[in-house]
């Protein structure tokens, strides 16, 4: 029996991901594949990469998913991300602990780590040898689950949390933390133009 790839990945209220109603799959699930828009920009970078084509200032880099301004290529990235983290949670993973929560989006520094890393896994999956992907699996993966535990703790195990550090976040925009920052800049240069 085959699992039809279009089948969207769903997470219950336990966090088990599996493809739509029915459980019936092989043992593995191939990596999700970006949209067309996505892949077409993929594929760009790396022909640039590859000196094949010119460096274009202007091409979105998916990895930094803010260059991705196009609403249609920012959707298919997001979707992509979307499948990428449940493939993950469930072919990847087996410690409840080191499940991406669903609430990824509502971090930002999840979603920028993210994206860097589902574009790596993508490019290990296009090399001609296995030693991309076991750097991928063997240090990658790890290393983000290791900043991930850092960064998020426990917070989000149950229910979405706001960042604890919020009010800290709230103090560094504040109209006095912000000149104190700008006196020190210009006191900063100051003191280096007088030295040059």
């Amino acid at each position: 029996m085959s699992v039809d790839s279009a089948t969207p990945y769903v997470s219950d209220d336990r966090g088990v991901t599996t493809r739509g109603e029915t459980d019936v799959r092989g043992v593995v699930i191939p990596l999700p594949a970006p949209g067309e828009r996505l892949l077409t920009v993929l594929t760009e970078w790396e022909l640039i990469d590859d000196g094949q084509h010119p460096y274009s200032v202007d091409l979105a880099r998916p990895w930094e998913p803010a260059t991705c301004t196009d609403p249609g290529l920012r959707g298919e990235l997001w979707e992509w991300l979307d499948q990428f983290v449940s493939w993950v949670n469930e072919q990847c993973l087996w410690d409840p602990g080191d499940v991406i929560p669903p609430c990824w989006p509502h971090h930002p520094h999840l979603v920028h780590e993210l994206a860097v890393l589902a574009v790596q896994r993508l490019q290990a999956s296009r090399t001609p040898t296995a030693s991309a992907l076991e750097q991928w699996q063997t240090h990658t993966l790890p290393a983000f689950l290791n900043r991930s535990h850092t960064r998020l703790r426990r917070h989000c195990d149950t229910d979405h949390q706001p960042t604890p550090a919020g009010t800290a976040h709230t103090r560094h925009q504040s109209g006095p933390e912000t000149t104190a920052r700008q006196v020190a800049f210009e006191k900063d240069l100051a003191t280096e133009a007088a030295v040059t």
